[in-house]
């Protein structure tokens, strides 16, 4: 009698454990729904990581976009020297006078050349400093110096003037003359010699007088030659310095930069020198005709 009842109650004990483990499960599947997997939503959680993932790689696969350059730029980073750097033989170069220093691959002035500036501003030899190439700019240091901070590729830009055209030319960046072939000089255009000298035109006017900025004893300036360029040139001093160039500097060789490399949407081609002047030290009225 003790052994049966013994065996009812551990078979009523296994009955209960298994009503009671069916309720748990019923519940579990019924009222939770984090584990009961749909799936529809399996394939649109599938659906969205796919989309997460070719829209990273359509993103990443994208080229970024490059502001292009403008003869605006071109001629408004080519004054920023102006007055405030002194001519260095050898300035912009490095130590083996193989190309550019780290001088002339800087984004905005160097402080070394604002410092000796004014240290030296006032009787300035420049034969008394050739070769202290981080003190200041020569004239292909210079040019280097400007196309660097124009244009979208840094690179050294930094060459020989008389070796200067052809280099750009090679770069594709435009179209090089030889000076019987120039009939005329425009805003942006470089006008180089092998005699050593190079220097970015600003425009020529009536009477065939060139403006320009380049880096000549005692440093960069704005310099013009005889007749209404140097009259113009005259005007934009600010310490004294000498504005005037012979005319051997209208019969350069010269190189022109194409519209992909320098774009002119502000037309500075078409417009008058003095004009040119005026905007690009910032007169925006410069641009309305009606002001002229």
């Amino acid at each position: 009698m003790k052994n049966r009842w013994t065996k009812i109650l551990i078979v009523g004990l296994f009955l209960i454990a298994g009503i009671g483990l069916s309720l748990y499960t019923f519940h579990h599947v019924a009222f939770n729904p984090i584990h009961k997997v749909d799936a529809t939503d399996k394939n649109r959680e599938q659906s969205s990581f796919s989309a997460s993932l070719n829209l990273a790689s359509s993103e990443s696969s994208e080229e970024p976009t490059v502001q292009k350059a403008t003869l605006t730029d071109f001629l408004r980073h080519a004054l920023e020297p102006k007055d405030q750097v002194l001519y260095v033989w050898g300035g912009g170069w490095n130590e083996e006078d193989t190309g550019g220093n780290e001088d002339s691959m800087t984004l905005g002035l160097v402080s070394s050349w604002k410092e000796f500036y004014e240290a030296n501003r006032y009787g300035y030899v420049a034969e008394d400093h050739i070769y202290e190439i981080h003190n200041g700019l020569d004239c292909s240091g210079y040019v280097g110096w400007v196309l660097y901070n124009t244009l979208p590729e840094k690179r050294d830009y930094v060459s020989l003037s008389e070796t200067y055209g052809e280099f750009l030319s090679n770069l594709g960046y435009g179209t090089y003359k030889s000076a019987d072939e120039v009939t005329e000089i425009l805003p942006g255009d470089l006008m180089m010699t092998d005699q050593g000298h190079i220097y970015i035109a600003l425009g020529q006017f009536e009477d065939g007088s060139v403006l320009l900025l380049h880096s000549s004893p005692p440093g960069v300036r704005m310099s013009g030659t005889p007749g209404i360029a140097y009259q113009t040139a005259l005007l934009y001093q600010d310490n004294g310095w000498n504005p005037l160039v012979d005319n051997g500097y209208l019969y350069y060789d010269q190189f022109r930069f194409n519209e992909e490399t320098l774009a002119d949407p502000d037309h500075l081609r078409e417009m008058p020198v003095a004009r040119i002047v005026d905007f690009i030290y910032g007169d925006p009225s410069a641009l309305d005709e009606s002001n002229y």
